[in-house]
């Protein structure tokens, strides 16, 4: 059965279970170009990645715990998340600590140049004007194979 295609679906205005709402009405029949959510909770995305629709590039912030052993944690476990969605060919992932501190937060420790790679994704930081809103610095995530 062909898939119904949506170009762009933009939810990030939307209060967090809506969206969650919105994702699982979508349905796994359809494809989704493009889709920026916003800030979300990377485990209520792993509660319904089943649910989902094919994402080919998505858009979303989260906000991680204080510390870089915990932060640590929550970026590994959102991209593990974001590997097991279908389509998805590339991601910006905004993040954000829960109080103001280094807006770098060690990412440069937890992803070294040598090693920016998370299964099927090169990952590059980014930290420029053009993310702004999506987070004090951004991982661009990128399917290097299929």
């Amino acid at each position: 059965m062909p898939m119904d295609m949506a170009l762009h679906v933009y939810i990030d205005s939307l209060p967090l279970q809506k969206k969650l709402d919105v994702l699982t009405a979508l349905g796994t029949q359809r494809e989704v170009e493009g889709m920026c959510i916003g800030q979300l909770d990377v485990q209520q995305l792993a509660t319904a990645v089943a649910s989902l629709p094919a994402i080919t590039t998505l858009q979303l912030a989260v906000t991680l715990p204080d510390g870089l052993t915990n932060a640590a944690e929550q970026v590994q476990g959102a991209l593990a998340i974001l590997q097991q969605l279908r389509g998805l060919q590339s991601a910006i992932v905004g993040m954000e600590m829960t109080t103001l501190g280094d807006p770098g937060f060690g990412l440069e420790e937890l992803f070294p140049v040598g090693n920016r790679r998370f299964g099927a994704f090169a990952m590059e930081i980014v930290n420029d004007s053009r993310w702004v809103g999506f987070g004090q610095v951004c991982l661009s995530i990128t399917r290097v194979s299929q």
